[in-house]
């Protein structure tokens, strides 16, 4: 549980890779269909997990039978799986040092992007774990990291990306918010459009400076994930007959 949001975090051994899935809640159908996408993303690269280790959650039990030819082994009451816990501390600490540090408060609705963000730079570290000297990302994808995109942005960068142009005169650019690496071949980032706070995914951006107008919009995100209350006060409603006596007993001046 991070700020309130719900993740299931997996990490795959040999390979030490990482991964995260936003739930809602933590039922057996939300479980399940994050559970699927780690599987579906280890076997899209030729990986084929066998055996899950889980905590003992009452929702993994009625996933035993779920995946064909993957066995999902729950552990005890009380027994915890020791190397995903020690990915989760690490995953909270860099999440909390990365919202620190940034210029405005962030938005609820920006939780799961800055996981996001936390879980890719886990990914391109290289970890004790490995007799290799490479990152689990490289020993996952075995594509190289492209050094001139993928460091060159942090969460909550403030950039100006590439739109496309119409042969007019309008802007080529739009202003937003790094995101996560995408983790292709071409670095690409995605970004929140400040104007309109869609997401996007471009691979040409320009990094720049954050201004206070760019805070200034950012805290008002957050203003707009908050509950509001509007107070409103009426004045007395005065009956005409009582309106004219209050008149009458008035003190001539």
């Amino acid at each position: 549980n991070i700020d309130g949001n719900k993740f299931l975090i997996t990490t795959s051994d040999p390979l030490q890779l990482t991964q995260q899935c936003h739930v809602t809640s933590e039922s057996a159908n939300q479980l399940g269909l994050g559970l699927q996408g780690h599987i579906n993303t280890l076997q899209s690269r030729g990986f084929t997990p066998t055996i899950v280790y889980t905590d003992p959650a009452s929702a993994f039990r009625q996933l035993t039978t779920a995946f064909p030819g993957v066995i999902i082994d729950i552990s005890g009451a009380g027994d915890h799986v020791a190397k995903v816990d020690a990915k989760i501390r690490r995953l909270k600490e860099l999440y909390r040092s990365v919202k620190s540090g940034l210029p405005w408060k962030l938005p609820n609705v920006m939780v799961k992007d800055l996981v996001a963000y936390s879980v890719a730079r886990m990914n391109i570290k290289r970890t004790t774990a490995l007799n290799q000297n490479v990152c689990p990302k490289v020993l996952f994808t075995g594509m190289k990291i492209n050094y001139k995109k993928e460091p060159e942005l942090a969460f909550g960068d403030y950039c100006e990306v590439y739109d496309g142009t119409d042969n007019t005169s309008a802007s080529r650019s739009i202003p937003c918010i790094a995101l996560f690496p995408c983790n292709n071949s071409t670095g690409s980032w995605e970004f929140m459009n400040i104007q309109t706070r869609q997401r996007v995914r471009r691979s040409n951006w320009k990094l720049m400076a954050t201004t206070e107008l760019i805070i200034d919009a950012m805290n008002f995100f957050t203003e707009m994930d908050a509950p509001m209350a509007l107070e409103i006060i009426a004045e007395p409603v005065v009956e005409p007959e009582v309106q004219a006596e209050a008149k009458e007993d008035e003190p001539v001046k």
